[in-house]
């Protein structure tokens, strides 16, 4: 099976890497490299800006992706279509019970060692409004734009203080039916060690792709995927499971 990391981050966006040092380590250990900047930071929020990143990424031996905001409801150019291999779309804001969009930057930080503390901004009763919101916006998104891969899905503060429980098991069922009905496969991330076994148990049981992605922002993730690899084999994924690029 080619090992694909397919979710990658250079200084394009708010990487630490350059494409080149991402492929030196991918070279070394025989992988092959997707480069996914997002396109909802400063560095990169107009069509044009997107379009010279594609551009940039044509002298190199990648595949040339995108990670967006759920919820965007980005809309696709011909132009940039044409150039684009993939599309990750992942959650990186919620809606509280007021209506008032927060990001998840501090969490996501806190949660992968980047930061020593992060302050819950929410209340923890809240949460099953507010993955009833996630639910609802990945829905939308599905409808109304291209995503080819849904990055990161379970790493949600409101969803780790409810897993095991019976909404959560019911969540999980809903948003895999999501992903079958759109034909969106399900990223298993190095960065961040998820989706749980259980979850993707579930996943496997539906016609529906998995991805590999290390989410690298700093050097020393670039193409971890002990997690991913690891899983895969532990569940006996097969490759005819694995997301390709079309």
């Amino acid at each position: 099976m080619d090992v694909i990391d397919l979710h990658t981050h250079t200084l394009f966006s708010d990487g630490d890497a350059t494409v080149e040092e991402i492929l030196q380590v991918a070279d070394g250990l025989g992988y092959k490299i997707g480069i996914s900047d997002h396109v909802f930071c400063s560095k990169m929020t107009t069509e044009s800006a997107i379009e010279e990143y594609l551009d940039k990424l044509e002298q190199y031996n990648v595949y040339k992706g995108v990670e967006a905001n759920i919820g965007d409801y980005t809309k696709w150019s011909d132009k940039i279509l044409g150039k684009l291999d993939y599309v990750i779309s992942s959650v990186h804001t919620y809606n509280d019970t007021i209506n008032q969009r927060t990001w998840l930057a501090e969490y996501f930080g806190y949660r992968a060692g980047h930061r020593d503390n992060y302050k819950q901004d929410y209340k923890t009763t809240d949460s099953r409004y507010i993955l009833e919101g996630i639910l609802e916006t990945i829905t939308k998104t599905f409808q109304r734009t291209r995503v080819d891969i849904l990055g990161h899905c379970t790493v949600l503060p409101f969803y780790e203080q409810l897993i095991d429980t019976d909404y959560i098991n019911t969540w999980e069922e809903e948003l895999l039916t999501l992903c079958e009905k759109h034909q969106v496969a399900i990223e298993i991330s190095g960065l961040w060690k998820e989706p749980n076994t259980n979850f993707l148990k579930k996943a496997l049981k539906k016609n529906i792709l998995f991805s590999l992605g290390s989410d690298c922002h700093k050097k020393n993730e670039i193409c971890n995927l002990k997690y991913p690899l690891s899983t895969i084999n532990n569940l006996n994924i097969p490759e005819t499971k694995m997301y390709t690029i079309k």
